[in-house]
């Protein structure tokens, strides 16, 4: 599977990777470490922190997933990538964005940020019953 990233810094160019439907997040984050060493070089990839570059259930152009006030959710390291990156993906678009976990958006992008980081294992948390977890 082919996935355009954006690693979410000044001047950043969007690059490909590819990884298999089967692996998980975190070696995606491995891969994107092995593809730019540049930026990269002194981060461990389990630090990195990835998103799903998509706005209202579209995903990103490249020229707005820099200035986006798209909600950064966090991708758990051990999710799939099928189950993740199932159905169309789209073209001319951005699929993962990254953050260093140094990242300051208000640095990086001149802007303030207007949407939260949140994680997507916390979305998934709230719902479960709390009667059921107290025990």
């Amino acid at each position: 599977m082919k996935l355009y990233c954006l690693i979410q810094e000044p001047n950043a160019r969007a690059f490909h990777v590819h990884i298999a439907p089967e692996d998980e997040v975190s070696d995606l984050k491995s891969v994107i470490c092995a593809k730019y060493p540049g930026s990269l070089k002194d981060i461990a990839d389990y630090n990195l922190i990835l998103s799903l570059a998509r706005k209202d259930g579209h995903w990103l152009p490249e020229e707005d997933a820099m200035t986006s006030d798209v909600e950064f959710k966090v991708l758990p390291a051990t999710s799939l990538i099928s189950d993740i990156f199932s159905g169309e993906l789209g073209k001319n678009c951005i699929h993962v964005l990254v953050r260093r976990p140094d990242y300051d958006h208000a640095k990086s992008c001149g802007v303030l940020p207007t949407a939260p980081v949140v994680s997507i294992m916390s979305s998934t948390v709230m719902q479960l019953d709390p009667l059921a977890i107290s025990t």
